[in-house]
């Protein structure tokens, strides 16, 4: 229980002001169909962190406990840090080419080229080494994805520009560096 929450929390504070949220928004606004948007971030998002989790139990097992630990702990900070000194991804408003996948292919492609190397799919993976299980820490990651982006798929399109993402950004950035400070002590 405690992978899967620690998760839920990390990735969820990862993905806030994300690349891949910023698609979400781009691809909710485009299309104006959340379901299938929503489907295609679902499915990105189980194979990403999936994928992620997978190699993170397996790398645990060839890396020492205590520098994994130290790996975790030190991630979170500087996931913390890009957050608090990135002043973000800047969203132009133009018409996107058309692709014929349809909302659920662009979105589940975009969103998976999106995701890749990304500080979500690299907390999930440090997250897995950490606990040694791939099913808790995956199943929280995507909880979190989901959760996270859920409100932009939903109403993104509508409520985007007045949100004060500026200051969720700076929050999160905060909140991740102390959850980094304290796995560190621990």
């Amino acid at each position: 229980m405690e992978a899967l929450l620690l998760s839920l929390l990390t990735v969820g504070l990862a993905e806030i002001g994300d690349r891949s949220q910023i698609m979400v928004l781009l691809l909710a606004a485009r299309f104006r169909r959340p379901l299938p948007v929503f489907g295609g971030l679902l499915a990105a998002s189980v194979l990403g962190h999936g994928v992620s989790a997978a190699i993170g139990v397996s790398l645990g097992h060839l890396i020492d406990p205590q520098i994994v630990h130290w790996l975790v702990a030190g991630i979170l900070i500087i996931m913390g840090a890009w957050l608090l000194l990135h002043p973000g991804i800047q969203v132009r408003h133009r018409p996107a080419p058309r692709s014929g996948l349809g909302a659920f292919g662009t979105s589940f492609i975009a969103i998976t080229l999106m995701e890749l190397g990304d500080k979500s799919q690299l907390a999930t993976l440090a997250l897995s080494a950490h606990f040694g299980t791939w099913l808790p820490v995956a199943t929280g990651a995507v909880l979190a994805v989901m959760l996270i982006n859920a409100p932009v798929v939903w109403l993104g399109h509508r409520f985007g520009r007045n949100l004060p993402l500026n200051a969720i950004r700076v929050i999160a950035g905060i909140v991740l560096i102390l959850l980094g400070s304290w796995i560190g002590l621990n």
